[in-house]
């Protein structure tokens, strides 16, 4: 048995039509057939198998050993991890103890026949659902590989539809690529592609959430792309501020005493505007980043990492001479900029990028919204920015909320139209995440379908439907604003800001597919109690705290 078994592993991986042994005479004989599971499982987990060295770039395709191997893949067929090949299957309940136990799931290979995509054809179940004759331990696959960024495609779903529930979840290293899917119709499959890092020898791959996953196939490749801030267990690392536009006319002192609050709240990042109108001010040729650049230093001593939010149109690279906020009229001016704020910035560790804000509202896309517009500055600005600093992360411009989907005007169009008319000239390949303004009060983070909260996730369309429907559903959506303010046309009282903090990062830091989010904003601008924009701080204006403050600070675990 031993020589059949050690054969058709062989054979799996070298030649793709030999047929497998016929399970039904074996379970003929049940006392056998026990023995014989138990024997390969040992098989599995203790004997050196076919030598693979596992390299990058790589194809692997889940499938049994008689199913004929994709052109340009090697054949996963169930067996445990071994050190020589490079990859394999172990205890998915073993990562938590770090053991890495290995684990045969060959009886769950399956070739459905149905699929004219061979990748798609076939698969093994991760998760099998009922007891008999295969293998019922939930599985995790590892890759051995070094250390780094690496951008992996998977493929999950099944052909056939059968009696068993299934909702395949898949978790790349940590990273939740696909959540839930549930094949039904012509839908059978979804293919995502998440930006990972590998920090300990293995890629790991595993279906922890879902139930009855089936893994058609995966690609890894080395990534020059910074993967997404991994959130620490208590969300804190997902957190920070919305600093606005004036920060690079603060005085030493209170730049120090503003950033020095930052840290007391427990913020790990500042969003804060690289003016370009600012920089450029004096023509294309000149530069002033002094400025900025002690913000970005005053940020980088205290641990703060930055989000540059690179706005606002220099009068000379304007189509009119109305204000900052309008595109310039050469699209090429703005990608030039961005590229050279990479260069200067990405040495003191900036590395995080957002294009533009608010772009949906004609205040900040003057003289009215143009999504194609936007769209192809943002893809000129990504190309800029990723040749400067291939593994920059760029954020496409927060979107602001406005109405229900399908609501818009000449002035402002609602997020969901607006991100939909992106995809549809062009936008995809050209960001890592995307930015959102989930603005909600008076009301709360409760499902309502002009809610840009609800928007994200919960309505029909949502930010995330249109993401996976998209191939983005591996990418992140940042807040790169939210806020409640205390004062002014619906405004909220302190202790309703507080509950709106306590409330909405609760939430937050429950959603894999969050994420940071800055908090707009850190202290009132002035006194004007009838006055919305004045009154979004967590501080008043004498730096005294609001409760919001303090709720702020028990979020982020101070």
């Amino acid at each position: 048995m031993s020589l059949l078994r050690r054969g058709k592993k062989c054979r799996c991986e070298t030649n793709a039509n030999a047929r497998r042994p016929s399970l039904s005479a074996w379970y003929q004989r049940p006392a056998t057939f026990v023995l014989a599971l138990i024997f390969l499982f040992m098989l599995s987990t203790v004997l050196p198998e076919t030598s693979r060295a596992a390299s990058v770039p790589a194809k692997i395709n889940f499938q049994p050993g008689s199913a004929s191997v994709p052109s340009g893949y090697l054949a996963d067929v169930g067996a445990g991890f071994n050190d020589a090949r490079g990859f394999g299957w172990v205890w998915q309940a073993s990562l938590t103890s770090a053991t890495h136990t290995r684990l045969d799931l060959s009886l769950n290979a399956r070739d459905r026949n149905l699929e004219a995509d061979q990748r798609l054809d076939t698969l093994i179940h991760m998760q099998y659902p009922t007891a008999g004759t295969y293998v019922n331990i939930p599985g995790a696959w590892e890759y051995a590989l070094a250390n780094g960024t690496y951008a992996v495609t998977v493929a999950v779903g099944d052909g056939a539809s059968g009696a068993d529930a299934e909702s395949h979840t898949i978790n790349v290293e940590g990273v939740n690529a696909i959540k839930g899917f549930v094949p039904s119709g012509s839908t059978r499959h979804r293919t995502v592609t998440v930006t990972v890092a590998v920090k300990d020898g293995r890629l790991t791959i595993d279906a922890v959430g879902g139930t009855n996953t089936k893994i058609n196939y995966l690609e890894i490749a080395a990534s020059t792309s910074a993967p997404p801030p991994a959130p620490s267990s208590g969300g804190a690392e997902r957190m920070g501020f919305a600093a606005g536009g004036g920060y690079h006319a603060l005085s030493a002192t209170e730049l120090a005493r503003t950033l020095d609050a930052y840290k007391t709240a427990g913020a790990r990042w500042i969003r804060f505007d690289i003016n370009w109108s600012v920089v450029q001010w004096n023509g294309s040729t000149s530069y002033n980043w002094a400025p900025f650049d002690r913000v970005v230093d005053a940020a980088s001593v205290r641990g703060l990492r930055v989000l540059g939010l690179l706005v606002q149109t220099p009068p000379w690279a304007r189509s009119t001479s109305g204000d900052s906020y309008q595109p310039p009229a050469d699209l090429n001016n703005y990608s030039r900029f961005a590229k050279a704020a990479v260069q200067r910035y990405v040495s003191k560790g900036v590395r995080h990028w957002e294009i533009w804000n608010e772009p949906n509202y004609s205040t900040y896309w003057a003289p009215a919204p143009d999504a194609a517009r936007y769209t192809a500055m943002l893809k000129l600005a990504y190309s800029a920015i990723k040749s400067a600093d291939p593994g920059a992360f760029v954020v496409t411009g927060g979107l602001a909320p406005w109405g229900a989907y399908g609501e818009y005007t000449s002035l402002r169009v609602n997020p969901l139209n607006f991100l939909e008319r992106m995809y549809a000239a062009g936008a995809a390949g050209s960001f890592d995440a995307v930015g959102w303004h989930p603005y909600t009060v008076p009301a709360g983070i409760e499902y309502h379908t002009w809610s840009a909260w609800s928007q994200m996730s919960e309505t029909n369309p949502s930010a995330l439907s249109m993401m996976s429907g998209r191939g983005d559903g591996a990418k992140q959506i940042w807040a790169t604003e939210m806020g409640a303010p205390t004062g002014g046309p619906n405004s909220i009282s302190e202790s309703g800001q507080a509950q709106h903090v306590t409330d909405v990062h609760a939430k937050w830091q429950t959603l894999s597919w969050g994420g940071p989010m800055f908090w707009h904003s850190l202290r009132d601008r002035a006194t004007n109690s009838s006055s919305r924009e004045d009154n979004f701080g967590l501080l008043r204006t004498d730096w005294s705290w609001k409760p919001g403050y303090n709720a702020y600070r028990q979020a982020a675990g101070k």
